[in-house]
């Protein structure tokens, strides 16, 4: 199992990967040398993985910090503290639609225009790019060579 991605050339994101299986009714997913576990449905705190959902949340998260960090190394701002906390409800009805709620704590001794700043390029994150844009998902099974 391994995940893999590669940037097309001039394109700030590319075509991504990830290999997940199921092993003992949990999906094994593989990230470069570490393993995550994933639970379905999302059972909560302690139940041994992260339901699909807190993945992505936590893929988001992870962005934006990156993206608010490389931002104020960049414009030189100076952050002692960098936090943030992402969370969604989604409704199910005949338009499904999903609501993401992104709180970021940049701690203190910044000015306003820093504060500024850094909450304005959150909106650069890739992967907020991605599920604010047009989504399709394309479902193929797999072809197995007959031995």
């Amino acid at each position: 199992m391994a995940i893999s991605g590669q940037a097309l050339e001039g394109e700030p994101m590319g075509e991504y990967y990830a290999s997940v299986r199921l092993t003992d009714h949990r999906a094994a997913v593989c990230l470069g040398k570490e393993n995550v576990t994933t639970v379905s449905p999302c059972q909560g705190i302690g139940a041994g993985g992260a339901c699909p959902i807190e993945h992505v949340l936590t893929g988001l998260g992870s962005c934006i910090v990156l993206t608010l960090s490389a931002v104020a190394d960049h414009k030189k701002i100076s952050i002692q503290e960098l936090a943030v906390r992402v969370g969604c409800l989604t409704a199910n009805s005949d338009s499904p639609s999903t609501r993401f709620t992104i709180h970021i704590d940049l701690g203190e001794g910044l000015t306003q225009r820093e504060r500024a700043i850094l909450i304005n390029s959150a909106r650069h994150c890739e992967v907020g790019k991605m599920l604010t844009g047009q989504i399709e998902i394309e479902y193929t099974p797999m072809l197995h060579k007959k031995d």
